[in-house]
This record gives C-alpha cells, sequence and structure tokens, in this order.
C-alpha cells in the first residue's frame, strides 16, 4: 500500500499528474455544484420533478467547469474562441446530460413502477405529491414494513 502511495505521489508531481489533478479538481467542484442545483430546485423548492432538476443542476454545473477547465487545466487566458472552445466543451456537455436524462428517466420510472407508495413518489400532475403523513391521514395507504 506504501507502495501505490509513493508512486501516486511522484505521479502527482509530473506535469500529467498536476494537470490528471485540476481536471479532477474541476470534476469534484462541478459535481458538488449541480449536486446542490438538484437539492434546492427538487429537494428544497420541489419545482421540478427528477429529469428536469438533474438537467437543470448539470446545465449550471457546466458554467464553472468550463471557466475552471479552462483557466485551471488548459492554462489558457483571454477571450474564449466560440468555435474552437466553447462550442465542441458545450457539445459534448449537452451529450452527456442527455445521456444522463436517460438513465435519470429510466430510475424515475423503476421508482415509480416498484416503490409507488414510497413518500417522495410524485402525483401524474406536476409538482410534490402530498407528503407520507397525509396521504396515511386520508387511508389511501397504510403504514407499515415494505413487504
Amino acid at each position: 500500500m506504501r507502495d501505490a502511495v509513493e508512486r501516486l505521489w511522484r505521479y502527482l508531481n509530473t506535469p500529467n499528474g498536476k494537470k490528471m489533478f485540476r481536471y479532477t479538481m474541476v470534476s469534484v467542484i462541478s459535481t458538488a455544484v449541480s449536486t446542490v442545483v438538484l437539492l434546492l430546485v427538487f429537494g428544497v423548492f420541489r419545482w421540478w420533478t427528477e429529469v428536469p432538476s438533474a438537467v437543470f443542476g448539470n446545465l449550471v454545473a457546466t458554467v464553472p467547469s468550463y471557466y475552471l477547465n479552462r483557466t485551471w487545466a488548459w492554462g489558457k487566458t483571454g477571450r474564449s474562441h466560440v468555435r474552437r472552445e466553447i462550442i465542441p466543451f458545450w457539445t459534448l456537455a449537452v451529450a452527456g446530460i442527455l445521456m444522463s436524462v436517460v438513465t435519470e428517466s429510466e430510475a424515475r420510472h423503476l421508482g415509480l413502477t416498484y416503490f409507488p407508495h414510497h413518500h417522495l413518489a410524485r402525483t401524474e400532475g406536476h409538482g410534490p405529491s402530498p407528503g407520507a403523513d397525509e396521504i396515511e391521514d386520508a387511508g389511501l395507504v397504510e403504514a407499515g414494513p415494505v413487504t
């Protein structure tokens, strides 16, 4: 184990290792931004369902990701070149977001299919469903262990 840590430390002190560390840190920061936005728009404010909330969180996180990558990982300064930098970056970002939409849609479908009684399940309309206490009080479901 110690040998692996020493090799990693040596690698992180090379030019490629430093660049890889910067890319990783940009990803960590972007993931944190996306998660906070998702928690706010879906978990706190409940503006949208899972998929639109995740898309919005990813789009918001793409902005700091571009600027952090450009300045810190790529070492670029000055104006961004639209055709050589901005369009390719956003094309790949949107492609990744679209691929995640497929996964998120499937996760939503599976969740609503196999766990329709869960307190986070939503109604057919927009907005959050009533809380678990309101559903139980209305006699729509019984509280108890999931079977």
